[in-house]
């Protein structure tokens, strides 16, 4: 398993990381950040494939042309200098596999230690979410998240599933295509 460090860096609870989670296998990320969006900031993405090496993290303005295994979505700060996220989405081929952990885990690590930002998640969170949330905080030693509200925007309802589908990726989802090609020559 890969090990981690509880840390206090300027204030901020968080973790170093010895390696990249050996737990995500073949995996590497994309930090996305938004030059003028009305409600978003960044985007992060996760892709379990071998485009770039494992553990490759690459800061961009551009999104990647292919589907992420993960992704997610931060609105813009917060009055108390936080980045919350929004959404996010893991293919259904990982869950259940203790990725969500992980990536919630890179997601609060990797801004951090990288763009001095916090990044944190929004009040509404279903279960398994919620789930891994807390089991986060724990691992890293944080203790000033925020309460789950009970989702009650989103009541008995899993919440929208794809974040940016098809403006981002057109025509590429985790199944598949969604729209067959017309043009036969």
């Amino acid at each position: 398993m890969t090990n981690f460090y509880s840390k206090n860096d300027n204030g901020v609870a968080t973790v170093d990381l010895e390696a990249f989670p050996y737990e995500l296998e073949n995996s590497w990320m994309i930090i996305h950040k938004f030059k003028n969006h009305n409600l978003n900031s960044y985007m992060i993405c996760m892709y379990n494939n071998d485009d770039f090496p494992r553990g490759t993290i690459i800061f961009s303005p551009y999104f990647y042309h292919k589907y992420p295994d993960v992704h997610s979505i931060y609105l813009k700060e917060n009055d108390e200098k936080k980045y919350l996220g929004s959404r996010i989405q893991i293919n259904p081929f990982h869950r259940g596999k203790g990725w969500l952990k992980w990536y919630i885990l890179l997601t609060r690590v990797v801004p951090w230690g990288n763009l001095g930002i916090v990044i944190d998640s929004v009040a509404e969170r279903n279960a398994k979410l919620e789930s891994s949330y807390q089991t986060v905080k724990k691992m890293g030693g944080q203790d000033n998240g925020l309460e789950n509200d009970g989702r009650k925007n989103y009541p008995g309802n899993e919440m929208p599933r794809d974040t940016a589908h098809p403006e981002t990726w057109y025509n590429h989802r985790i199944g598949g295509k969604i729209f067959k090609d017309t043009d036969e020559s």
